[in-house]
């Protein structure tokens, strides 16, 4: 080589490596490692449907790569103009291979998988829709980075990094520019790095050996990306002109032939004006190259949906399957009724059909087949003050285009968390039965879809399903790329979010980020950050149309003065639907003439407005619909006293799915059936609530609605006395309707209870709005009781602490009421206290609470009593929580001994329950052979006295799979596991402790095996359900915590790993102190993973 040629290749070497940037400029940028690593966001627009990523080669930036001469950052400054969709990044790496202080000592290949590890977090954390599509534009060496980064992602098994491999599934589209693809196999390159490798110090040796003449690396590297990279669509872009080198010396420093991939299929290769450096730097929107980028973009974009659903069949194994149909999708999901009186709102109900574009909507629903979805997400925000009619207005569209524009409605009530859980359970279900009404092959197609779980009868699924398994279904469905004409209603959104202060943003959890069409209904203006519709009072002549509607009136009979008292009461209402509506159905129910109303109307307006109602009075604007309440609410007091009374106990309910098994159950010993049922046809006459089928087939019977703002309304007309009183009534006909304390073995009082479960929240919100300060009657003490217990059956432990204490203070307070009945009923509710602390790893507290009811029991005789033993057989569980086994063993012998006593019968319930816990407990003291003797015994008692599906028996049922844990008999572990898995999962719910226990014992029966992503999985399972029930510290909580770090440290995520071993080890060593066992094991984990951490290079955080 002459020694021009070799200067050349030298400097041309440099400024390659160097990806041609103009180190003048350095300084107008940060250039620390700190600020040019990791993910930038650029732009962000409300529903995006493609990420794109733009990535710099070696010794590039972030910024900087992509910045011209006049400071104009095109990725940012210009590009999310032109294409509003996508949300855009910029990768950032330490990419220094010489002439820095310090140098990064990542290969290629490490830096391809930092950038696929940066996107899978980035995309985890905003919770993006796995299917959204990657284009990636990248630059010089970085095409390479990139490569790399893929093919890890692409080679990653089942279970392994699977948010990896996501990256790779949905990377759709690459813009190569002035990448070299030749580099190994072309002489000119080889030369030109050769040269580097030996002028240029310090250098990345690590880097410069892959990139080295006929280096291994380089002759594998094009291969293994030509195998994974067929369904890329690839655009390669190389420089027009030369770039200047030294003196008169020009080359290209990426010839055409180095820039592309021959033989490539789903690409084409494309100049663009400029050298090597100024190709990716444009200073205006006008700038040809910026304009060639762009119509590349936006082409893409627009063609995506092709290459959507080809991978929709390919992910799902449908290539050889038939084509989706829009009969596939036209699920029946429950909604309410239309209403008959609507009418009005003819401005709002078109602006409605254009933000939602369903004529074009339509227009895809009547072609037959499922054309390419070109209209994208529509969303639109209904606002308003209460009983203004803004879910009337969504329910109306719904039925108006429920056939023609959409193939299915779902309808979601926003306003508690139970009611959004209660709905996606229905809507779930009806998806489910949908296709299984369909043949065997169209059932097993959207079963594998939507990750449907086996059971016994096909199109089933349980009953006590969990919330995530419910979510995951309906989320994937929607989801699914050729169903996008669905319209989805969150309704009365409107709800605070307690830790930010701001609006929650309920369909966040199951909405996927594309497709279909939204309506929110809100109160909060800060809750409408889509397109808004704002809903105010109708006007005049609507009004009255709604009013004569709603009083079974007809205009065109009515006489001419008739006419002008209506339109008078009309503009007395002040246009709120909602008192419209509730004026005109007292009015049909009593035969009221309209000027007589109108003078009943005056009288009460006179007295509601500036009264105790006064705050809800100036939220919603209007005095007209406390008024026309008022007077259904004085005629109901005088003409019908048991419809006042239903009406009030439903306002201290949920106000949705209120069961009239409920009322039935809890008002059966004072009011015959006919009674209550006459009661509630007079509510719904008055139009005061609805009667509807309840909208979770789990559950059978109706079921009652009240409109918030009539359930406020109900609440505030009460004097403070009355509001207390109706707080305990309501407690008082749950208590009578549940029972749940004395007939759990009946499955159909769990159902009942479930189903209850709303409106035990709202109870329990009353009972600390309105009886916080407040001593309870030794009457209302027991319903306090029992609410305390379905909370603790629902395993819903935090929630049950207060009203146990609300009615261990009433009961103390009778004091000198020292009936046997009333010593029975205050050892109850303490020994329910005491194990309910227990349960929140209060432990001190609940012994503090135990210890002195076993005084309270002792008899005459010196006997042990029932009660007693039962108090010490709860002083036993919270010794072997606390660790002190010997302790607890020593309790548990007392209980088996005196059960055995009192009964003769060595497998009497009471011993049984002893037996299983001395088991236990000599599980966890590591006897496994007297652990298996006493559990085996236990099971088998309990299966002959209980049956096998009984709660006893699938506890017993665990311990012994833990015993085989413990010996190492993985198989037989996970035998018995999953046994008392499917039986807790039908008795108790996915989401009770105990079958969240089971999951967590067959995550580490996995990791045990080295299945660490499993034993992941389960483990974060478990420590969502477990901070849901019992709160983020108590035990159970923080064994899934340290559950979570072994099963990170497996994976080799260290960092991770430290992060939960170190919060486990906090909340233990404050709950049980540094010599508790489980404290122990914690700290000997993170002593592991700290030398760990230091064989990789020192890696542990200060303060460790």
């Amino acid at each position: 080589m002459s020694a021009v040629a070799s200067i050349m290749a030298l400097v041309a070497a440099s400024i390659f490596m160097w990806s041609g940037y103009n180190m003048d400029a350095e300084e107008d940028f940060e250039s620390s490692t700190q600020f040019a690593v990791g993910l930038k966001l650029l732009a962000e627009p409300e529903n995006p449907i493609v990420d794109i990523v733009f990535v710099h080669g070696l010794n590039g930036h972030w910024k900087r790569t992509w910045t011209a001469r006049n400071q104009k950052f095109w990725p940012e400054d210009f590009l999310p103009e032109m294409v509003p969709q996508a949300r855009i990044f910029s990768y950032g790496y330490d990419a220094n291979t010489h002439g820095a202080h310090k140098l990064s000592l990542l290969s290629l290949t490490d830096q391809g998988q930092a950038l696929v590890r940066s996107l899978a977090a980035e995309r985890r954390k905003s919770k993006t829709e796995p299917r959204r599509p990657i284009i990636f534009v990248v630059h010089s060496l970085g095409g390479l980075v990139l490569e790399t980064g893929l093919i890890h992602a692409n080679n990653r098994g089942a279970g392994d990094l699977d948010s990896h491999k996501e990256i790779k599934l949905a990377s759709y589209a690459v813009l190569f520019i002035g990448c070299p693809h030749q580099g190994g196999t072309g002489a000119w390159y080889g030369k030109m790095i050769a040269h580097i490798a030996s002028s240029v110090t310090p250098t990345n040796s690590m880097i410069l050996r892959h990139l080295q003449v006929n280096s291994e690396w380089l002759r594998e590297h094009g291969s293994n990306f030509m195998a994974i990279s067929k369904d890329l669509e690839m655009t390669f872009f190389y420089e027009e002109y030369a770039t200047k080198l030294l003196g008169p010396i020009t080359s290209h420093i990426v010839p055409q032939f180095s820039a592309i991939i021959p033989g490539k299929s789903n690409s084409e290769a494309i100049p663009l004006p400029g050298d090597h450096k100024s190709m990716v730097r444009f200073s205006s929107l006008h700038d040809l190259g910026f304009g060639i980028i762009v119509g590349k973009l936006q082409t893409l974009i627009d063609d995506m949906h092709k290459w959507q659903a080809s991978q929709v069949l390919k992910l799902s194994g449908r290539e050889s399957e038939p084509a989706f149909i829009p009969e596939d999708f036209k699920v029946s999901f429950w909604m309410y009724t239309v209403n008959e009186n609507f009418c009005g709102r003819e401005a709002e109900r078109k602006k409605l059909c254009e933000i939602l574009r369903t004529k074009k909507r339509t227009e895809h629903i009547s072609a037959g087949d499922l054309v390419k979805d070109d209209i994208g997400r529509t969303t639109v925000a209904i606002c308003g003050q209460g009983g203004v009619g803004k879910s009337q207005l969504a329910l109306q569209h719904a039925h108006d285009f429920s056939k023609k524009a959409y193939t299915s409605v779902l309808w979601i009530s926003a306003n508690t968390k139970a009611n959004i859980d209660l709905d996606l359970s229905q809507a779930a279900e009806s998806i489910v039965s949908h296709y299984s009404a369909k043949s065997e092959a169209t059932y097993q197609r959207f079963a594998r879809i939507l990750g449907i779980p086996e059971a016994e009868k096909r199109g089933s699924l349980p009953k006590n399903r969990s919330t995530t398994l419910n979510r995951d279904i309906v989320k994937k469905w929607l989801a699914i790329q050729e169903n996008y004409n669905w319209l989805v209603i969150i309704d009365n959104s409107d709800r605070f979010d307690e830790n930010t202060s701001q609006p929650e943003i309920p369909e966040a959890d199951f909405l996927p980020s594309t497709g279909g069409s939204v309506i929110v209904t809100t109160r909060l203006t800060q809750r409408a950050l889509m397109t808004t519709i704002e809903l105010k009072e109708m006007d005049d002549k609507t009004s009255l149309k709604l009013f004569l509607g709603s009083a079974g009136l007809v205009e065109e009979e009515l006489e001419p003065n008739v006419i002008v008292e209506a339109k008078k009461l009309v503009e007395k209402l002040g246009g709120l639907p909602i008192a419209l509506d509730q004026a005109g159905a007292y009015i049909k129910a009593r035969q009221y003439g309209i000027t007589e109303y109108q003078e009943l109307l005056e009288r009460h307006f006179k007295n509601v407005a500036g009264t105790r109602i006064g705050l809800s009075v100036q939220v919603y604007k209007q005095s007209a619909f406390y008024s026309t309440w008022e007077i259904s609410y004085m005629d109901l007091k005088e003409r019908c006293p048991i419809a006042l009374e239903v009406l009030l106990l439903c306002a201290f309910l949920n106000n949705e799915n209120i069961p009239e098994e409920l009322l039935y159950r809890g008002l059966e010993s004072d009011y015959d059936e006919m009674v209550i049922n006459e009661a509630i046809a007079m509510g719904v006459t008055y139009s005061l609530f609805k009667r509807t089928k309840s909208n979770d087939s789990r559950f059978t019977g109706r079921t009652l609605t009240m409109h918030p703002l009539q359930q406020k309304s109900a609440q505030s007309r009460l004097s403070p006395e009355d509001q207390q009183l109706y707080t305990k009534k309501i407690m008082a006909t749950i208590s009578s309707a549940i029972s749940i304390h004395a007939r759990k073995q009946n499955d159909s009082d769990w159902m009942f209870t479930q189903q209850m479960g709303p409106h035990l929240i709202a109870c329990r919100e009353n009972l600390d709005t309105y009886l916080k300060d407040i001593t309870l009657e030794v009457q209302y003490a027991m319903p306090a009781h029992s609410l305390g217990v379905a909370f603790d059956d629902l395993s819903l432990y935090r929630l049950a602490e207060f009203p146990y204490r609300k009615a261990l203070e009433g009961l103390e307070h009778a004091g000198g009421e020292q009936s046997t009945d009333h010593k029975a009923n205050l050892i109850k509710v303490m020994r329910s206290l005491g194990q309910n602390l227990s349960f929140q790893s209060r432990h001190n507290d609940a012994l503090q609470v135990l210890e002195p009811v076993l005084g309270l029991c002792e008899q005459p005789d010196g006997k042990k009593s029932q009660t007693y033993l039962a108090t010490l057989y709860n002083i036993g569980l919270v010794y072997r929580y606390k660790g002190e086994y010997d302790k607890a063993l020593e309790a548990y012998k007392v209980v088996y001994d005196g059960n055995v006593e009192r009964h003769n019968d060595r497998e009497c319930i009471g011993a049984l329950e002893a037996m299983n816990e001395m088991g236990y407990t000599y599980l966890v003291k590591r006897d496994l052979d007297t652990a298996q003797e006493y559990l085996e015994a236990a099971f088998e008692g309990y299966k002959k006295k209980l049956g096998p599906m009984h709660p006893s028996t699938l506890t017993a049922v665990h311990w012994v799979a833990s015993v085989y844990l413990r010996r190492g008999k993985y198989d037989d572990a996970l035998e018995w596991y999953q046994v008392a898995y499917a039986g807790r999962e039908i008795k108790l719910g996915k989401d009770h402790l105990a079958t969240l226990a089971t999951v967590a014992a067959i995550a580490e029966t996995h990791i045990q095996q080295g299945r660490y992503k499993e034993g992941l999985d389960g483990y974060q399972r478990a420590l969502e359900g477990r901070i849901e029930a019992s709160g983020n510290k108590s035990m159970w909580t923080l064994s899934a915590v340290h559950g979570v770090g072994v099963a990170l440290q497996g994976l080799g995520r260290y960092a991770e790993a430290l992060e939960f071993f170190e919060l486990a080890l906090e909340g233990r060593n404050e709950m049980l102190g540094l010599d508790h066992p489980q404290t122990r094991e914690t700290m000997e984990y993170l002593e592991k993973l700290h030398g760990l951490l230091a064989q990789e290079g020192g890696a542990i955080p200060d303060g460790v």
